[in-house]
């Protein structure tokens, strides 16, 4: 979707860290219109950092490799961004789609936090280029809508703003966002600029998501400019991901792992009904009783399928 493009004056590049397989042999079919770079495993942060150094263009794009744009984003984006240079930013509604097929509702439209936010359009040239009429940084905790295939962002804003500048991976656009907000001057175009790939088997990505937004919610809670009913979010965030953490552990039979995320659930929040049962269960289970429970299960489904078929 990259290459398809109607915006052409643009460059691609790839920063190889240290991969094994033959990508410089794919990317080679392409001649110049990929700048290829390898370095030995530095890791995601590094490697970033060098994108956005080795880049010659006056905008930065980001594409996670699952997602795609349509043909027109680049074009758009710049032409508002080179209209308003005041703007430091934009982003976009996308929809999500997965093996079925699209989703009914583009993101912001299913998105009720993102929909009461008052906004008001200022150019009858690009009539969907919005701004917001109020801050809106408890908004964005709580509705999240900001994804990273569909952003522009002027690079000097990028550098300044140290956008690649942290630890943390996966969630980290959105610390990003989060740290930088009193800073960022935006708008936002409300149209479908790009198409997000949703994987449905997120049972292996549950402790990875989990400790990422662990590390977001606790730095975020020490920035000055979160009010009290960001706080208030970010520290029920915080005590939900430590309790799937925890309900994770807890059914792997890891019960004193299990347990001190328990723990850390119930000081990070008020005591809940959940976290405090599955606390005391710790105590109770055993690991050859978890084992049981699910050959019990596997049991109950292998008879119940050929009734169900």
């Amino acid at each position: 979707s990259v290459l398809h493009q109607t915006f052409t004056d643009y460059e691609i590049i790839v920063i190889d860290d240290g991969s094994t397989d033959n990508t410089r042999d794919v990317l080679n079919k392409y001649g110049n219109t990929i700048r290829y770079f390898y370095h030995e495993n530095v890791g995601v942060v590094k490697s970033r950092l060098r994108g956005l150094n080795e880049s010659k263009g006056a905008y930065i794009a980001t594409i996670d490799s699952d997602d795609i744009w349509v043909p027109d984003k680049l074009k758009k984006q710049v032409e508002i961004l080179e209209a308003y240079p005041h703007l430091d930013m934009l982003f976009s509604d996308f929809i999500n789609f997965n093996e079925h097929g699209f989703y009914k509702k583009t993101f912001f439209d299913a998105n009720k936090v993102f929909r009461a936010i008052p906004t008001i359009s200022i150019s009858n040239s690009y009539p969907c280029f919005k701004v917001f009429e109020r801050n809106i940084l408890g908004d964005y905790i709580r509705g999240n809508f900001i994804l990273p295939s569909t952003i522009m962002i002027r690079k000097e804003v990028c550098a300044k703003l140290s956008m690649y500048d942290g630890p943390i991976e996966g969630r980290d656009h959105y610390e990003f966002f989060l740290r930088v907000f009193p800073h960022l001057k935006f708008g936002f175009i409300d149209s479908v600029l790009a198409h997000r790939r949703i994987h449905e088997d997120k049972m292996t990505t549950i402790p990875r998501f989990c400790d990422r937004t662990i590390n977001v919610c606790q730095k975020a809670l020490q920035y000055p400019w979160m009010d009290e009913q960001c706080r208030k979010f970010l520290r029920a965030e915080l005590a939900r991901a430590y309790f799937m953490l925890g309900r994770y552990y807890f059914v792997k039979g890891d019960f004193s792992k299990a347990r001190n995320l328990l723990y850390e659930a119930l000081k990070s929040n008020k005591c809940t009904i959940s976290a405090v049962l599955l606390l005391a269960l710790t105590f109770v289970f055993s690991p050859a009783m978890i084992l049981a429970v699910k050959r019990i299960k596997n049991i109950f489904l292998m008879y119940l399928k050929p009734i169900v078929n």
